[in-house]
């Protein structure tokens, strides 16, 4: 029968009980709640000490910060495509377009790391797959939206990400004011009946 691990008194499974796996795992979550407190530009000392472990822990796993925001942007990537995989299941293309970029906007609102991650670590080899699976998913989105005729045909991907800078900037001007402008957006988006 095996035991379950003991927790340390922070909280946190001791470290040397951690597979590569679940180390890798408590950095990356450490990094999140550090990267949305403090920004991108936190130190690699705040993520070790978030995570309860020394620096060459932090460098063990990823040679350098770049990495860790690189893998980041790769976990939102995975869950932006699941989301837009789940929407086409939605048997309402509008519904299902709709309802990815009411999720991926909600999303981006809670979560202070998903778009500053992202547009840090675009170009990143290790970013390439990911983002081209995600593009692809999004767009078949996009692609039964316009078949059906409920999504203007001038409205591509890029446009997409054009859409969730401006709902930051929004919130960023007038915290709060996301949604209302995501709904305003939302009916522009709509096709003419």
């Amino acid at each position: 029968m095996a035991v379950p691990a003991q927790r340390t008194p922070s909280g946190l499974v001791p470290w040397t009980t951690l597979d590569a796996g679940g180390k890798r795992s408590r950095l990356l979550e450490a990094a999140e709640t550090v990267f949305a407190r403090d920004g991108l530009g936190a130190p690699v000392p705040a993520i070790a000490a978030a995570a309860g472990v020394g620096v060459g822990s932090v460098y063990r796993a990823f040679a350098a910060k770049d990495e860790i925001v690189a893998a980041l942007a790769v976990q939102r990537l995975r869950w932006v495509q699941e989301r837009a995989d789940r929407a086409l299941e939605d048997p309402d293309p509008w519904s299902a377009f709709e309802g990815l970029l009411r999720t991926v906007a909600e999303r981006q609102r809670a979560d202070g790391v998903l778009a500053e991650a992202l547009a840090a670590a675009f170009q990143r080899p290790e970013v390439a797959e990911p983002l081209a699976a995600a593009r692809a998913t999004g767009q078949a989105v996009v692609d039964r939206a316009y078949a059906r005729g409920a999504l203007r045909t001038e409205v591509t991907t890029d446009d997409l990400r054009a859409i969730f800078a401006a709902l930051r900037a929004a919130d960023a001007t007038e915290p709060g004011c996301g949604p209302r402008v995501l709904e305003l957006i939302l009916a522009g988006l709509r096709a003419p009946e």
